[in-house]
């Protein structure tokens, strides 16, 4: 069994390596005179579309003889959690200027003083442009110790062909009667965010559910899936589970399942029909699951030999109308307050059920989560392989 870090950080560093936005503004900053502007490296973990739009924002910034020039590059994501999680002051920066991370980083860099807290002022501008779970996800210790860039959240695909109504909860919608060769449903049973919400809804809380029943409410809903439940069980527990059930609902093979934006963006893409809504409680009276949002944020190096200039930049691309244009273009969600939903349903109306999503969510860390995490993994892993010994005696084979 793995770290619960490693559990929790995998589909982040997963994201990173599909084109979630993160970005790291390394401060090689070139010998700088009163001929030349200062010289900035953004490297990122973004595919090359990411990194175009990225690029495309921060010239517009600069401008082609402005008072900065950036660079975007790219590295893979275990240098850049090394680079931005191993610094401290006694390390000579690190490398780095500025750096966008998983919010919930934040504490651990900024007890180990590797980070600038946001000043006052921009705090103020903050709280007018972002939303309240993004400037509450990039606060720690009474403090706002980033700039927040985008956010993700998990919410429900539905194939209006099999489902013209939602069903109101996911114990009727597996047990809903579909073509034969259709999965009803599918999960990432090995992502904390998608895990604990939804089965929490049955009993618990979002960030400790009571494990035993929650493994109980999961052989439940597999009961409900009948002769499904062996191959879903096998579909939800696979690496890269969101991209591999986001592809079966492409072919229609899968009637539903959980996921981000990210596979919003496929379906428009394919033309596949689909509708996005809230995560439906796990049975018919059992709590709605409060989502996890996880929230990406700009940090400045507590060492970055120009601390206003990287503030403002990190707050620029924080700002309504470019963070809106930035994450449409990265196929993540902005960051913006409730007032500014028109200019986000503008980009991409698809994205309507994921705001729904974000009304009723919550901001975890990694500490709350990972005691019951590692006992989740350990009762998935009896899960399996009890389920795989009642197959092999169905089969009449001997193991």
């Amino acid at each position: 069994m793995g770290s619960p870090w490693r559990a929790w950080g995998e589909p982040f560093r997963t994201r990173l390596q599909g084109g979630v936005a993160v970005l790291f503004l390394a401060s090689t900053l070139a010998c700088h005179t009163p001929e030349s502007s200062p010289s900035l490296s953004l490297l990122t973990s973004l595919s090359p579309s990411d990194v175009e739009a990225l690029q495309k924002e921060l010239h517009s910034l600069t401008g082609p003889s402005g008072t900065a020039r950036v660079k975007v590059r790219s590295v893979p994501p275990r240098v850049f959690e090394e680079a931005v999680e191993v610094f401290t002051p006694h390390t000579e920066g690190g490398g780095w200027d500025l750096a966008v991370v998983p919010t919930t980083w934040l504490a651990r860099l900024e007890k180990r003083q590797a980070i600038l807290e946001v000043p006052v002022h921009q705090v103020q501008k903050l709280s007018q442009a972002v939303s309240p779970l993004a400037l509450l996800a990039a606060s720690a210790q009474g403090k706002t110790l980033g700039y927040p860039l985008s956010v993700d959240v998990p919410a429900l695909f539905v194939n209006p062909r099999f489902f013209p109504q939602v069903p109101t909860s996911l114990m009727a919608l597996v047990a809903s009667p579909l073509p034969p060769g259709v999965l009803p449903l599918g999960l990432d049973l090995r992502s904390p965010s998608q895990v604990f919400p939804l089965l929490s809804s049955g009993n618990g809380t979002p960030t400790n559910p009571d494990v035993t029943a929650a493994i109980q409410a999961l052989k439940g809903l597999m009961a409900n899936m009948g002769s499904a439940a062996p191959l879903s069980l096998h579909l939800w527990t696979v690496p890269f589970a969101e991209s591999a059930q986001a592809q079966l609902f492409v072919e229609g093979k899968l009637a539903a399942f959980v996921g981000g934006p990210r596979a919003a963006a496929l379906m428009e893409k394919v033309k596949a029909p689909y509708l996005v809504v809230p995560i439906p409680p796990l049975c018919e009276g059992c709590q709605a699951p409060k989502p996890w949002a996880q929230v990406t944020a700009v940090v400045v190096n507590s060492l970055c030999p120009f601390p206003d200039l990287a503030q403002k930049l990190a707050l620029e691309l924080t700002l309504p109308d470019r963070n809106v244009r930035l994450n449409a273009a990265m196929n993540t969600l902005p960051v913006v307050g409730r007032g500014e939903e028109s200019k986000i349903l503008a980009q991409s109306p698809s994205l309507f059920g994921f705001q729904r999503a974000l009304d009723t969510a919550t901001v975890v860390t990694l500490d709350e989560a990972s005691p019951a995490w590692q006992q989740w993994e350990l009762a998935l892993g009896h899960l399996t392989e009890e389920q795989t010994k009642v197959q092999t005696a169905k089969a009449g084979v001997t193991p």
